[in-house]
C-alpha cells in the first residue's frame, strides 16, 4: 500500500518500484477520470432527451388519463384544454418532473445492480459505471425540480421555460449534487 512519507530518510529508501506505482497511479487516476466523463457525455445527452422530453411529457398524458381529460401529447408540451380543478393543473404540472425523475432513477438503480453483479473491479470499469451513474442521477434530480417549479410554480415556470442559463444552472447545480452523493458513496465502498 502506498503511504506517504514522513522523514528524508524515508524518501531515500524508496525503491523505483514504489515511484512506479506512484506514476502508474497517477495516470490510472487521470484515466480513470476521462473514462467516468466520457460515459456521462454519452449517457447523459440522449438521456437528456429521452427521459426528460419523452418520459415527462408521458407523466404528463398518464396524469391526464388518471383525471379523466382531454390531452394532445408532443415532444415539447402536452396540450389541454382546461383543467376542472387548481389542484388537477398542479398534480399534472408535478406528474411530468415525476416520470422523468422515476424512470432515470429506475434505469440509475439498474446500473447500480449491473455495477455489483460484474465481478470484475477494475479501476476502468468502476470509472465507466460512475459516469453512467452519474448522468442518471443528474437526470432525476434535474427531473424533480422540474417538478416542483412547473407544478407548484406553473406561472414562473413558463417564464423560465426559455431562459437557457437558468436551466444551465439547474443542469451544473444537479451535477454537483449527483456527483458529491456518488463520489461520498464510492469513497465508503472502495
Amino acid at each position: 500500500m502506498w503511504t506517504r512519507v514522513q522523514s528524508g530518510a524515508d524518501r531515500e529508501n524508496l525503491t523505483l518500484k514504489h515511484l512506479a506505482r506512484s506514476r502508474k497511479m497517477k495516470t490510472a487516476n487521470w484515466t480513470s477520470w476521462a473514462a467516468a466523463g466520457y460515459a456521462f457525455l454519452v449517457t447523459y445527452i440522449p438521456g437528456t432527451f429521452f427521459f426528460g422530453m419523452i418520459w415527462h411529457e408521458l407523466g404528463h398524458g398518464l396524469a391526464c388519463l388518471v383525471f379523466g381529460l382531454p390531452f394532445q401529447i408532443s415532444l415539447t408540451h402536452v396540450t389541454t384544454p382546461t383543467y376542472p380543478r387548481p389542484w388537477v393543473k398542479i398534480v399534472v404540472g408535478l406528474a411530468g418532473g415525476l416520470g422523468e425523475a422515476l424512470s432515470a432513477l429506475i434505469v440509475f438503480g439498474c446500473t447500480v445492480w449491473l455495477e455489483r453483479l460484474i465481478p470484475d473491479q477494475s479501476l476502468l470499469k468502476r470509472s465507466m459505471f460512475f459516469g453512467f451513474e452519474l448522468a442518471f442521477l443528474t437526470i432525476s434530480f434535474q427531473g424533480l425540480v422540474a417538478a416542483i417549479l412547473e407544478g407548484c410554480f406553473n406561472e414562473t415556470y413558463k417564464q423560465l421555460l426559455n431562459n437557457l442559463p437558468f436551466w444551465v444552472t439547474v443542469c451544473i447545480s444537479c451535477g454537483i449534487l449527483a456527483f458529491y452523493i456518488l463520489y461520498r458513496r464510492s469513497a465508503r465502498r472502495y
